[in-house]
């Protein structure tokens, strides 16, 4: 009789256990379901998909900056995190594709945050962004022209479409596998949405919208 009393408390001890760990982050309450799932990339062997979407003169943006590339390098390579520039100067959406293009790193957008928010110097055009790309060995007008590229303008219509489509509200947002949306005042901090994103990758197998 003892046993099962006991055999009943741990099973009861451990489901109760499973519950809260499900129930750790909640639809409505940490993030957004978003009623119609948007199109990813459900190539083989990819197992989940995030969007960052921001602009350079968030100040809440450049501050989530060095957290994300952080937990970034700590995702596995079967997981694509993409940033979407919005809400912006169009040239400063044009500046992130063709530096993407260009294959500049990530200490290139550092560099633009921080002319803006700590030095406050902010890129007023194109050709001021292209002259500061020199100090990373491209030629300015071979990134303006890359900045006015056609493929260039395609991803900026297509950020701006994804955007609307997930009813982006503000800078920054994630989604995660084009089902959930996630917003540091939703979850109490920004840096609270890289856990909450985690969580929510391995919530949802990833597939395609219909």
């Amino acid at each position: 009789m003892l046993k099962t009393v006991i055999g009943v408390a741990v099973y009861l001890l451990l489901n109760g256990l499973c519950i809260a760990q499900a129930d750790k982050y909640l639809a409505g309450v940490h993030y957004l379901e978003i009623a119609r799932p948007l199109n990813i990339d459900t190539a083989p062997g990819r197992s989940g998909e995030v969007w960052v979407f921001f602009k350079y003169s968030c100040p809440a943006c450049y501050q989530f900056h060095p957290h994300l590339r952080t937990w970034q390098a700590t995702m596995t390579e079967d997981v694509v995190v993409k940033k979407i520039p919005v809400f912006q100067p169009e040239f400063y959406s044009k500046a992130y594709y063709a530096a993407q293009q260009l294959q500049l790193d990530d200490q290139f957008h550092l560099d633009i945050y921080q002319r803006i928010h700590q030095h406050n110097q902010p890129p007023r055009s194109l050709a001021d962004v292209a002259e500061l790309a020199t100090a990373y060995g491209v030629d300015a007008q071979a990134f303006i022209r890359m900045a006015d590229s056609f493929a260039v303008s395609g991803r900026i219509n297509q950020g701006i479409r994804t955007a609307g489509q997930a009813q982006v509200p503000g800078t920054p947002i994630m989604v995660v596998n084009g089902r959930y949306l996630l917003s540091g005042k939703l979850v109490g901090s920004n840096t609270a949405m890289l856990q909450v994103a985690e969580y929510l990758l391995g919530k949802q197998p990833l597939t395609g919208s219909d």
